[in-house]
């Protein structure tokens, strides 16, 4: 038995006093040296405690938009891995899993409930004190050399001829809010959250209060301040006062079933209204804005993500460069 401050006692029987001595001396030198590694907690932990802890702690702390997501991937994982013991749990049962996926999902979307067990791993090692190697890390290796999922896919659509006019003349009795919603979004480029968080107090003659913003961990501060068009403000005041005090009154979830029931109504095909941020964001660029007041109206904390918004017209750079 090998008996060491800050941790378990350690024991294994041998059938010579020697090779136990030997054993110990070993054991010893790699506790003291910090190489030692107790996998006893990870041999007795089953992965559905841990992604059961997750769903507990972790969650929760993220935007509350996220939270249905996240816990559906943590069920997915939860009826795949539910019965592996966490150090029993290798990249070869990860990419067994990937290639079950692959038969019912894309592979964005297993990116990113890999993504989720992944930190689920980390934070057992971290903050729960369950000493494991991240099975996923070998994993997405074997899985690029497979080539078992395809290129990640970056959504590039914006607005087509007609579908501004289409959104905007949308008929009134059915989709008045959201059709004045969807253009505000072309105008500010507010997320789907902050549109249903937006209230009619925020906004002061021709710029917005966003209190909360979804990069605030990332930037240290506090929301941003959104600047807005004569269009934008004309929007406003043409919606109706509501009680409550929000300028649209719809959830999240509200949002995007209207959204989609206009343009399935308008005969609009493959838009979502996040693409519309999209829109906002090139527009931006287009009329000449730099990257730091863009990012500033946009609310991103560096260029890499807002890169991935901006899609330019290439008529208009041909337009440019004929000017020039």
């Amino acid at each position: 038995m090998v008996r060491r401050k800050g941790h378990l006692p350690i024991s294994k029987s041998f059938p010579k006093r020697v090779l136990a001595e030997r054993w110990a001396r070993e054991l010893e030198a790699e506790i003291d040296a910090g190489r030692y590694r107790d996998t006893r907690v990870a041999e007795k932990t089953p992965l559905s405690a841990l992604l059961a802890r997750y769903e507990r702690e972790i969650t929760p702390n993220r935007e509350a938009t996220s939270h249905v997501p996240e816990k559906s991937r943590l069920k997915t994982l939860t009826g795949h891995f539910g019965n592996y013991m966490v150090a029993g749990t290798t990249s070869e049962h990860v990419v067994a899993y990937v290639r079950a996926r692959l038969t019912v999902v894309g592979s964005d979307a297993v990116r990113k409930e890999l993504h989720l067990l992944s930190d689920v791993f980390d934070c057992a090692r971290a903050m729960w004190s369950t000493p494991v190697i991240n099975p996923v890390t070998d994993a997405r290796r074997i899985l690029r050399k497979l080539r078992l999922l395809d290129p990640v896919s970056r959504r590039d659509r914006r607005l087509k001829p007609g579908e501004y006019d289409k959104i905007k003349n949308a008929p009134h009795r059915h989709f008045t809010v959201v059709n004045k919603l969807a253009l505000f979004v072309v105008e500010t480029g507010l997320r789907r959250g902050e549109l249903a968080r937006a209230r009619r107090e925020y906004v002061h003659d021709n710029l917005m209060d966003v209190p909360k913003s979804k990069s605030d961990w990332k930037t240290g501060k506090r929301g941003r301040v959104v600047p807005l068009s004569p269009l934008a403000q004309d929007i406003v005041k043409s919606l109706p006062t509501r009680l409550d005090g929000y300028l649209f009154g719809l959830t999240p979830r509200s949002i995007t079933q209207a959204f989609q029931r206009l343009c399935e109504a308008q005969g609009i095909a493959d838009l979502r209204l996040h693409d519309l941020r999209h829109e906002a964001i090139s527009r931006w660029f287009e009329l000449g804005f730099q990257i730091h007041e863009v990012a500033a109206m946009s609310g991103h904390g560096d260029w890499r993500s807002l890169k991935i918004y901006t899609q330019i017209d290439p008529a208009y750079l041909a337009a440019k460069l004929s000017a020039s």
